[in-house]
């Protein structure tokens, strides 16, 4: 045999062997530096941003699913702004319907005993859309609220849920709202004497 083809296929054999030795698959359970740092932009974005930039840059950062978790609950959930908090709760809603990971779920149950109307409120809209009415008695007490922005915000997330108003209208006179209240209470109870 040509010793010159031998040194060649063993060179060759060497060189294949030293590349397949050297290089790895990206694990893709491993979030990147760059993911990782885009992750904590976005988070710190939020609160300079305004109505629809504000949505995309929460939207934007829903996109990382399960990898924006920890960050969210770390930076945004444990933030002293309020609406940063609240809009925490909405990313993770966003996570939770995208991928089922508990984990968001958890953490937006947690936040319906936080301090803020607003993030109690978000946090029973998001989970009362997925099926958990953990947080209807907090909507159920808001639609009697003095504010006017909370008793909508608590109208339109039981409207959704139920596809009835029950002649609800944030608009009406007390006496009125009484009335409508009583009529949600009795569909939950009713919903939940059926399981």
């Amino acid at each position: 045999m040509n010793k010159q083809w031998i040194r060649g296929v063993c060179w060759l054999a060497l060189v294949t062997a030293g590349c397949s030795g050297t290089t790895t698959p990206a694990d893709p359970d491993v979030l990147s530096a760059k993911q990782s740092a885009d992750i904590d932009r976005l988070i710190r974005q939020v609160p300079f941003k305004t109505g629809a930039e504000r949505l995309n840059t929460l939207r934007e950062l829903s996109a990382y699913g399960p990898y924006a978790i920890e960050p969210i609950s770390k930076q945004m959930l444990a933030s002293d702004d309020d609406s940063v908090r609240a809009n925490g709760v909405y990313v993770l809603g966003l996570i939770f319907e995208q991928d089922r990971d508990v984990r968001a779920l958890d953490l937006i149950r947690g936040s319906i005993k936080d301090n803020d109307l607003r993030v109690r409120l978000e946090a029973a809209r998001v989970l009362l859309e997925g099926g958990d009415r953990t947080g209807v008695p907090d909507l159920l007490a808001a639609l009697d609220d003095k504010s006017k922005w909370v008793r909508n915000v608590a109208f339109e997330a039981l409207k959704k849920s139920t596809k009835h108003s029950f002649g609800y209208d944030p608009d009406a006179t007390d006496e009125s709202r009484t009335a409508a209240i009583e009529r949600y209470r009795d569909h939950f109870a009713r919903m939940g004497a059926e399981g």
